[in-house]
């Protein structure tokens, strides 16, 4: 009950801020949500000058939905879609006035669509009959084109979930380094056992392999969680309404389309470097693509998860050179009722 007495007030705060956020997560849903790609990767071969000025005529017909560019063969631009590294390739045969579009269905029911469309636009002055081959195909399971979104939700929810307890528990900030320590071992413990539900569960879902599925997993709920207690540690227990606020502001959007490069602005560019972005990138490359490209979206939650307990520890000492200590705060408190 002492725990609850000295948390009373921040708490009844972060409940109201809570519900304003929830509130504008819902505007964010029902405002519409993109649908066009932008600038999404895409192969182009066949001969040299045909697919150079297919290249060319992307911009021009599809304005910024692709970003085109040559290769040296059907199977260069194959194996780039095998890779995660286009998200579509076509290899054009004047010879039989066919072309052969490789999209990969692993990367989202809406996204292959929108790409599929925008290069047959590109590839109708060409006069060619476009025959559309599937060569990464999302896993053939119930749920499939939102387990990846779901199973990153879930992640985040749980780095949130586990600064709030802590919150709860603790209080907002930690006066002493053993005590700064023990949050931060109660969120990167709990995250890392977690992760590994999570990955037996991804694995068995959708497929790839658990050690990336876990890795992924288990640094964006540390990323997160760290985030949350590093504005803790700056704003006092309102940093985890900011948390809320941050997160649901720029995750919201992801619930109407399957792939970040069909986001409107700002959310399309800001998505990749955020944790949730970062998160969904690198697990439907460990899904799907051999996990090869997940090294930028890994990088990226590292960097959250060190920024954030670097921000937590110069946090804990400014407020100790300022003579600032939680626990007297709330021995003052609890003697003032």
């Amino acid at each position: 009950m002492d725990g609850l007495r000295r948390v009373s007030r921040p708490a009844a705060v972060t409940a109201a801020v809570v519900v304003v956020q929830v509130v504008v997560g819902l505007l964010v849903v029902l405002l519409p949500p993109g649908g066009t790609p932008h600038e999404v990767p895409v192969a182009i071969s066949g001969p040299i000058i045909i697919a150079e000025s297919m290249a060319e005529q992307a911009d021009q017909r599809t304005g910024t939905a692709l970003d085109a560019h040559a290769v040296a063969s059907a199977e260069t631009a194959r194996g780039e879609v095998r890779r995660g590294t286009a998200v579509a390739a076509i290899d054009i045969d004047l010879r039989r006035d066919r072309a052969t579009l490789y999209v990969a269905s692993a990367q989202g029911e809406q996204m292959t669509r929108a790409v599929a469309s925008s290069v047959r636009t590109i590839a109708g002055p060409f006069g060619v009959t476009v025959e559309t081959r599937d060569v990464v195909p999302a896993a053939d399971v119930p749920g499939a084109s939102w387990a990846l979104r779901v199973l990153v939700a879930a992640a985040v929810a749980l780095g949130l979930a586990l600064a709030v307890v802590v919150t709860w528990r603790r209080g907002p900030v930690a006066d002493t380094r053993p005590e700064s320590a023990r949050r931060v071992l109660v969120v990167v413990g709990t995250a890392s056992g977690a992760a590994a539900i999570g990955a037996t569960v991804a694995t068995a879902w959708v497929g790839g392999a658990w050690l990336g599925w876990w890795v992924v997993l288990a640094l964006t709920s540390t990323a997160v969680g760290g985030l949350t207690l590093a504005l803790e540690g700056v704003l006092g227990v309102a940093g985890v309404g900011l948390s809320v606020t941050a997160a649901l502001a720029t995750a919201a959007p992801l619930v109407r389309v399957d792939h970040a490069l069909l986001l409107a602005e700002p959310w399309r560019t800001v998505t990749p470097w955020l944790p949730h972005g970062a998160a969904l990138d690198a697990v439907r490359d460990v899904a799907y693509f051999g996990g090869a490209g997940a090294l930028r979206p890994v990088a990226v939650l590292v960097a959250w998860t060190v920024v954030s307990y670097v921000v937590l520890v110069v946090a804990r000492r400014e407020r100790l050179r300022a003579g600032v200590r939680w626990s007297d705060a709330a021995r003052g408190d609890a003697t003032t009722r």
